[in-house]
């Protein structure tokens, strides 16, 4: 501390000054599945507790072993930061906005897929898809998929999508989302954290964290870099994420004070094998509200 005891005899701190009773605030930290959790809360619960059974499973499928960070992009969205957790708790957009995801097999709602909810209120979600499980369901895709099909697109590196089956359920795409802003994906080999940090009522900044396990092979390991090409802020797939927020952030700033409601996929909030739903937005925003009391 400069200039604690003053200079030449002269000003300075009293004598009975307890440095450990200025210190910063104590955040309350957990470990869980190779990730660090800090809370201001006094009250803290579990992390496992707060997350619910079922996502504690999908952290612990994805964060199964020692892991090794590759690298980090940062991002700023000029948008509102719950239209990022809108987007990531909606899992149909994934069929009309993403081209690349539809073209290439990676997520299409006519696979094997689903939607699941937990923690208070089912505020978190997890989406999770096999790719190839289409299974005669593709021409009715092609036909209400609208412009995401594009049957004659071709990759000038098919490389890209050369992976191998990374978990034991044959999930090619799983995403979990824990309220209120962390993201963990499963994009066929890309293994990523998204933390959204609000800076605002109109931006934020996404940082994305990605990884491999310690044990990846040295081929493993380049797969997964390479495929760091699907996401991120200039992402194959990802782009156009934060190019939606922003474009709908534009169209409803000016009607603040307006509203219109569209539902889709019933009105609970309940797990479902498809994902044609907003249920992960419901769970979201019922406890959203509850947490802020509107």
């Amino acid at each position: 501390m400069p200039f604690r005891k003053g200079l030449g005899g002269k000003g300075g701190y009293p004598a009975d000054f307890d440095m450990k009773q200025h210190g910063l605030h104590r955040l309350n930290v957990q470990v869980f599945g190779e990730c660090i959790f800090a809370s201001f809360a006094a009250d803290m619960p579990s992390v496992e507790d707060y997350f619910g059974p079922r996502m504690a499973d999908y952290h612990r499928r994805m964060f199964n072993r020692p892991v090794e960070v590759l690298g980090y992009h940062r991002q700023f969205v000029h948008s509102n930061w719950k239209l990022y957790a809108d987007n990531t708790h909606d899992p149909y957009h994934a069929s009309l906005l993403h081209l690349f995801h539809s073209t290439f097999g990676l997520y299409r709602a006519s696979q094997i897929c689903g939607t699941e909810t937990d923690g208070y209120e089912g505020m978190h979600n997890c989406i999770h898809s096999r790719a190839g499980t289409d299974e005669g369901r593709l021409e009715g895709y092609k036909q209400e998929g609208g412009r995401s099909y594009q049957e004659n697109y071709r990759l000038d590196d098919p490389s890209l999508l050369k992976g191998w089956p990374e978990f034991a359920d044959g999930d090619t795409l799983c995403i979990h989302v824990i309220f209120p802003n962390l993201v963990a994906q499963q994009i066929a080999n890309t293994l990523a954290t998204r933390q959204i940090i609000p800076c605002g009522p109109q931006r934020f900044e996404l940082i994305w964290t990605y990884f491999g396990y310690v044990d990846d092979t040295p081929e493993q390991r380049a797969m997964r870099i390479k495929q760091i090409n699907l996401i991120g802020p200039a992402g194959l797939i990802s782009m156009e994420d934060g190019d939606i927020c922003e474009a709908v952030q534009q169209g409803v700033v000016r009607d603040g004070d307006a509203c219109s409601i569209v539902e889709m996929g019933g009105r609970d909030i309940a797990d479902i094998d498809s994902v044609l739903t907003e249920v992960g937005m419901r769970g979201f925003w019922r406890g959203y509200r509850k947490i802020m009391g509107f």
